[in-house]
């Protein structure tokens, strides 16, 4: 009985622990949103569009980084990993691997709340492979520009 009961708080905390890194990704996604989205409002999009396509910039850390988008286009204006030929591009018919397009998706929540969190499947750039993921937008307002990060829910 003593080692059920040392397993099942060992399995508990393990469950802790996960939902605290989830936690800490959420509010580490959010406050990077927020930063661009300060940024944007304090020295205009065409430096923040610069800031977040550097691979080295302030708006990437590790596999988290901050991308842009106009929602009424559902076009992607600013991406650290994109190849060049997707700025600028229509993004309505981009689908997730379950058939969600993420941008429409993100223009929803935009247009409703002006901020919000969106789960799809997302090509982990390192292994190639689809991961749940989970991305926050967030208007910059006075516009129809949005910021974004995601995280792989791991």
């Amino acid at each position: 009985m003593r080692n059920y009961l040392i397993t099942l708080c060992i399995v508990a905390v393990g469950f802790m622990c996960v939902g605290l890194a989830s936690a800490n990704q959420a509010e580490e996604a959010k406050t990077f949103v927020k930063k661009a989205v300060s940024m944007a409002q304090k020295e205009g999009l065409d430096k923040t569009f610069k800031a977040i396509s550097n691979r080295k910039g302030p708006f990437v850390k590790g596999q988290m980084y901050v991308f842009a988008g106009d929602f009424e286009k559902t076009t992607l204006l600013a991406h650290p990993f994109a190849p060049e030929m997707m700025i600028g591009s229509n993004m309505k018919d981009f689908k997730d691997r379950k058939g969600i397009p993420v941008f429409v998706e993100f223009a929803k929540i935009l247009k409703d709340s002006g901020e919000g969190w969106l789960e799809y499947l997302g090509r982990d750039r390192i292994t190639s492979k689809d991961q749940p993921k989970k991305a926050y937008v967030m208007r910059v307002p006075g516009t129809t520009i949005f910021m974004g990060c995601a995280y792989y829910l791991k």
